[in-house]
């Protein structure tokens, strides 16, 4: 019997990357554990709670100052932006399902676009690196609008890119503030399961028309 969730009336597909197409949450934590390798350090197994809300550049202070790291802090963000890139472009694979769900989307006449944080820089490795490159509409990095996700502008950006009302928009995301800011705004939210991303599940649901595992089993998006 066919479980898919039909969804009416809709024409594009808006995905976040980090955590929902793309296991990559862990990627800062393995960053760190690099960088501090590089420095003959043992990590501090604290260092990412402490580090958590901290931007990039202070956590290149902190760091510097804490664990005498004999670099200045833009030599520290230069080397923690050439190693996310590295793993971006070489060791970051998009999830099972997922790539045959976007072309599915694609085949079928619905829009796609591309909604992050991460820089275009790092995204655009990402897409290139699994064959990505060509399959969305659009893409918006949170940079261009100058606000998180937490705010709905950077889904708004994309909806306005492709042309299409929120409304009939579905909006793909594992972030529960992400999710809720676009609910608010007048989107479908599907809610993408990561267990390491903010948010309980009981939270998500409550912002999203459903919640998915993975794209083994996803909705049916229909163009009406």
């Amino acid at each position: 019997m066919d479980k898919r969730l039909d969804i009416n009336n809709k024409k594009a597909a808006l995905f976040d990357m980090d955590g929902t197409i793309v296991n990559s949450l862990h990627l800062w934590e393995d960053i760190d554990r690099e960088f501090f390798a590089l420095h003959n350090l043992e990590f501090d197994e604290n260092y990412c709670n402490v580090i958590n809300t901290m931007s990039l550049y202070e956590c290149a202070v902190y760091t510097k100052n804490t664990y005498k790291i004999p670099w200045s802090p833009e030599e520290i963000v230069a080397k923690w932006l050439s190693m996310a890139e590295d793993h971006y472009a070489n060791r970051l694979y998009v999830y099972d399902h997922a790539k045959e769900y976007i072309n599915e989307l694609k085949y079928s006449g619905i829009k796609l676009a591309l909604v992050t944080a991460s820089s275009e820089k790092l995204y655009r490795s990402f897409l290139v690196n699994n064959k990505l490159a060509d399959a969305f509409d659009a893409t918006v990095s949170v940079d261009e609008v100058k606000k998180s996700k937490s705010h709905p502008d950077a889904y708004l950006l994309a909806a306005s890119k492709l042309g299409i009302a929120p409304c009939h928009c579905v909006v793909f995301d594992d972030d529960l503030n992400a999710l809720k800011a676009a609910f608010e705004a007048g989107f479908t939210t599907i809610a993408v399961n990561e267990r390491k991303s903010v948010g309980s599940l009981p939270e998500k649901r409550k912002y999203s028309l459903a919640v998915i595992d993975d794209f083994s089993c996803p909705p049916r998006i229909i163009c009406d």
